[in-house]
């Protein structure tokens, strides 16, 4: 060892490092080879537990990118599990500046693109069914070549469609129409309402005030056909009423439910990480616990090869020793989850406007279409896959302001030195620091008893 101390250096309470030193020319092992492990909350989360992530999500986003309705009910599961997660993270945390890497909200952004995409897609193919929706719902453009989604207010509700051009009115509802089954009120007059469109064609000023009439009429007369059946079948019951929520899905309602209260949490989880990281930049001296089976039973303080002491505290019922050292990688983690968290939001804001504005017909290639959340599928994955390479990377490395050669002060039975090697503690250490943080909060119910 070259470091230069002075004898009178305290080293721990009365203890000088006069009175130790000597024992260094005794070359004392402290025992074989052993880990340098992170404490409750100083890992990232585990690259296996992430490569999981990007497993399941990477299948997900190219489905929603052309078939996103084959994974609606994964994409809900997906978002609820996540966000379960981050709440517990917040929850056990606390939000503490040192415990950063375990509840970072940086992976959420996957998770609202993919909630904003089911609430608006879902919305637009069945919102038009429910009164409370029929005014939000933008009708669909007959155009496939038409970039921007055209706003035609004149759809619904029927009290102003006598304002407004009879082609339009009658082809944006038969686009409306054509995925309706013939067996419905809407569709069995879908024919009917095709040949009107040919007719207003080359008679718009004329039928511009038959249109609404005609269409009324011809509802009606559905009505009345549906209600004499429902009576004949049903004579003692009285006369039946159409009720748009019977002829919702209920299933397409759970979506649309599910997928915005899922959206707004992973937002205000979003925000509430970044506004803990602009704070907790704010902290100094930000130390973080490592913690190794070489430091007890009997360790007092720690001498690294920078001539650094390291007091150690004891953990018994751990098996190990930990020592503080200078928080270099949470400081960097919350300067990222700043960034990060900040693009995240805009690219979310971008998202929405492409889904909420662009014509849902307009094509990039033959099977994908423009309307998609395109920002945060791709660098939704980006993310899972950058956060996955760091936690490899801590994983196998020692954090800075530590070496692989330290020197142990023990106390037993009189004090001396011992020299001792430390080595990274691998994916075992990233899942118990990972793991520890995001359950502290459950004390017992996951330490178990130490009593």
């Amino acid at each position: 060892m070259s470091c230069q101390i002075s004898p009178n250096t305290t080293i721990s309470g009365n203890l000088q490092w006069g009175q130790v030193s000597h024992t260094l020319d005794q070359t004392i092992t402290c025992g074989p080879v052993t880990y340098l492990r992170p404490d409750v909350g100083g890992a990232l989360m585990p690259w296996l537990y992430t490569s999981f992530l990007i497993i399941i999500h990477l299948p997900s986003v190219l489905i929603r990118a052309t078939r996103w309705q084959m994974v609606q009910t994964l994409s809900i599961g997906l978002a609820a599990v996540n966000i379960v997660v981050f709440t517990q993270a917040y929850h056990s945390t606390q939000l503490a500046p040192e415990k950063v890497m375990v509840w970072t909200p940086i992976m959420l952004l996957l998770d609202a693109g993919a909630m904003l995409q089911l609430f608006v897609m879902v919305v637009e193919a069945n919102g038009s069914r429910l009164p409370v929706l029929r005014r939000f719902i933008n009708s669909q453009s007959t155009q496939s070549n038409q970039f921007w989604n055209p706003f035609l207010p004149c759809f619904r509700p029927q009290s102003t469609i006598r304002k407004c051009n009879p082609s339009l009115v009658l082809s944006s509802y038969i686009d409306h129409l054509s995925d309706t089954d013939e067996d419905t009120e809407e569709g069995m007059g879908m024919q009917h309402l095709q040949l009107l469109l040919t007719a207003t064609s080359s008679q718009q000023e004329n039928e511009q005030q038959s249109v609404g009439s005609v269409l009324t009429l011809r509802h009606q007369q559905i009505r009345q056909r549906n209600a004499d059946t429902a009576m004949a079948q049903k004579p003692d019951e009285a006369y039946p009423q159409s009720n748009p929520l019977q002829e919702f899905p209920v299933f397409a309602s759970f979506l649309i439910v599910a997928s915005f209260v899922l959206f707004f949490a992973a937002v205000a989880l979003q925000i509430r990480g970044l506004v803990a990281a602009v704070h907790g930049q704010q902290s100094k001296d930000l130390q973080a616990t490592w913690c190794s089976p070489i430091f007890q039973p009997f360790g007092l303080t720690v001498l690294d090869g920078n001539c650094i002491f390291h007091p150690v505290v004891l953990s018994p019922g751990k098996g190990v020793g930990c020592i503080d050292i200078p928080a270099t990688q949470q400081k960097n983690w919350l300067s990222a989850t700043v960034v990060v968290t900040s693009i995240s939001l805009v690219i979310e804001t971008v998202d929405l406007f492409i889904l909420v504005f662009v014509n849902s017909k307009f094509k990039l290639s033959k099977d994908i279409k423009m309307k998609r959340p395109w920002g945060t599928m791709f660098t939704g994955i980006l993310v899972l896959v950058i956060t996955a390479a760091f936690g490899a990377i801590q994983a196998s490395n020692l954090p800075s302001g530590i070496t692989r050669q330290v020197w142990v002060v023990m106390d037993e039975p009189n004090p001396f030195v011992c020299n001792g090697t430390i080595t990274p503690a691998g994916l075992r250490g990233a899942i118990i620091g990972w793991t520890d943080g995001l359950l502290e909060s459950m004390g017992t119910a996951y330490f178990g008893s130490l009593e």
